[in-house]
């Protein structure tokens, strides 16, 4: 926390959307994105409670416009005459977080100035809060966790040699590398984590150890674990007892058969997480993770499965209180405001202070190391459960398995190299069809 000229107070944010329906979950419903109701979160970066401070309730939803519109009338929502419980238009864009973002900051102090603010990064929310209250030197941080995802779809897209990852078949050998994926991300996670730990957060020496830990990282899976992993991996001693446990990968795999091609593509890979750039954007180790959890707590107030149209903005500001001030605290202030008191000292007012002590007790619990190493043991047990079944050729499940297919054949080609696609406008990469026969 800082100032700048004028007393104005500058904070590190963080913010993230919540939509009612997923935006992908309207095909063949309607044209527009199928949300009718986004929740924009910000909350502060400064304190270990993160609370909520700003926050925006946008609503297509209205029932007057709905039941004028069965009767004939031209209705435009929200300048219709009546109530009007959206603020929305229907062909609005739900997903403008930098509307929603703008808005979220409005409510805000005007003593108060957003120096840093962390967010996913498939939104353009940094601008909304840039326009309403940032400075002439904010910046945007990226979130580890959305960063992490990012690097691990990256290792699962690159095509990497034939040879390198063991397995009879092509189904084996992809299996294994987006096993190989999440086990390089979780070590990439490590590495900057333990390097954040070590030099007190010094950015400058922390990119300079992690030039040399994407060396470390590269011999580790190809086998030649030892005197680079003692000099420059965090995560890696190098010897018997200290190395790096590849949880994520069977327990007897052997080291990858890496070209020199297959080890450019994979440090490209790890200077996703480990490079220069996003280490500068990763630097104060801040995350969208409160805002996630606080959009998972909507769901009690706002399932996505009932639609409230006209006491949506309430059940989201009622949640935040709660989240604010805790349990009882929050149950106290409402019921003195509707006149309803709770006295001190009475059940219910016991009742409602266990219950927050426990739900305190509960998140403190599950930020333990304790906790986190249980957490991992059990993940390690499920995969070498996977590991030892016996897997089954036949299959259980796949998209039209019972469909009828159509058979291709492709008379230029060999026998043992025709491919057959189910779709007739697949690409053939200019082989020709001569025949198209139904099984």
């Amino acid at each position: 926390m800082a100032t700048v000229p004028g007393d104005a107070i500058t904070i590190r944010a963080e913010g993230d959307g919540r939509f009612n329906n997923p935006l992908w979950s309207g095909a063949g419903r309607t044209p527009f994105q199928p949300a009718t109701q986004i929740t924009y979160t910000i909350c502060e970066n400064e304190t270990k409670s993160k609370r909520v401070i700003g926050v925006y309730t946008g609503n297509k939803l209205c029932r007057k416009a709905m039941k004028l519109r069965s009767k004939g009338q031209t209705v435009r929502c929200p300048d219709h005459e009546g109530y009007c419980s959206a603020n929305l238009s229907e062909d609005a864009t739900i997903g403008d977080e930098r509307l929603a973002a703008r808005e979220a900051c409005r409510d805000m102090s005007q003593d108060t100035k957003i120096k840093y603010f962390t967010s996913d990064g498939d939104s353009q929310a940094f601008a909304g809060v840039l326009s309403q209250v940032g400075t002439e030197t904010t910046e945007n941080l990226r979130d580890p966790r959305h960063l992490a995802g990012c690097q691990r779809r990256l290792i699962e897209r690159t095509t990497f040699s034939r040879n390198m990852f063991p397995g009879k078949t092509a189904l084996h050998r992809e299996k294994f590398k987006k096993r190989f994926a999440r086990d390089v991300v979780t070590r990439c996670t490590t590495e900057i984590r333990l390097a954040h730990a070590k030099f007190n957060g010094d950015i400058t020496k922390i990119k300079r150890q992690m030039t040399y830990a994407t060396d470390a990282i590269i011999a580790c899976y190809g086998g030649h674990c030892g005197l680079m992993c003692q000099l420059h991996s965090m995560a890696c001693g190098g010897v018997d007892g200290k190395k790096w446990r590849k949880d994520y990968l069977p327990e007897k795999s052997n080291a990858l058969k890496m070209s020199e091609s297959d080890e450019k593509k994979l440090r490209d890979c790890i200077a996703y997480q480990l490079g220069a750039e996003n280490l500068m954007k990763t630097r104060f180790a801040t995350s969208t993770q409160k805002t996630e959890a606080i959009n998972r707590s909507y769901v009690k107030v706002n399932p996505k499965s009932v639609t409230c149209a006209r006491n949506f903005p309430g059940r989201i500001h009622g949640a935040i209180h709660s989240l604010n001030r805790g349990l009882a605290n929050s149950d106290v202030l409402k019921c003195a405001a509707i006149g309803c008191p709770i006295f001190k000292g009475s059940r219910v007012a016991r009742s409602l202070k266990r219950e927050q002590v426990r739900k305190k007790y509960d998140r403190e619990r599950q930020r333990t190391l304790k906790f986190k190493r249980v957490r991992k043991a059990h993940r390690k047990r499920r995969y070498a459960l996977y590991d030892q079944k016996k897997e089954d050729e036949d299959l259980s499940y796949e998209k039209g398995l019972a469909d009828k297919k159509c058979q291709k054949k492709v008379a230029n080609l060999p026998v043992n190299k025709r491919k057959h696609n189910e779709h007739a406008y697949s690409k053939n990469s200019g082989r020709k069809i001569f025949l198209v026969r139904w099984k």
